[in-house]
């Protein structure tokens, strides 16, 4: 909502609120839960959700704004190898 960004985001700003995700893979085979969290990468910029310990249905309810956007990636994980 490029209104609500107002002059703070400009004309090229995203918001994007990460709400969380269900019935995700457990990638620990002990506890069969995951530590997920979210990868943006757009604008030059990557942005990070905090991780959610031992769960498949994470709620985050975080909100980034990324400014001079073209090309943009969203990955949801539990792989340390994307904050590379």
């Amino acid at each position: 909502d490029r209104k609500a960004l107002g002059a703070r985001g400009g004309a090229n700003a995203l918001r994007i609120h990460v709400l969380g995700a269900k019935n995700l893979v457990a990638k620990d085979f002990i506890t069969k839960k995951s530590d997920p969290f979210v990868v943006i990468r757009g604008g030059g910029k990557t942005f990070k959700t905090s991780v959610i310990s031992k769960t498949l249905n994470p709620r985050w309810n975080q909100i980034f704004e990324v400014s001079n956007w073209s090309h943009l990636n969203v990955y949801a994980t539990c792989s340390r190898s994307l904050l590379r």
